[in-house]
């Protein structure tokens, strides 16, 4: 999750209702992630599938 998104619900809400696998909540970043913070979103997608390796 990126500072500015629109909805910022608590771990525990999204652990109840989803089948939460990887949160992470950055500093920096905003709606458009992908252009503004490159590096942090390569990185966490990165992240997220690695398991999956």
């Amino acid at each position: 999750m990126f500072p500015p998104d629109i909805l910022d619900p608590p771990r525990v809400l999204l652990e109840r209702s989803t089948n939460l696998v990887h949160l992470n909540r950055m500093d920096r970043g905003g709606h458009f992630a992908p252009v503004e913070e490159p590096e942090l979103y390569v990185g966490e997608l990165r992240d997220f599938f690695r398991p999956f390796r």
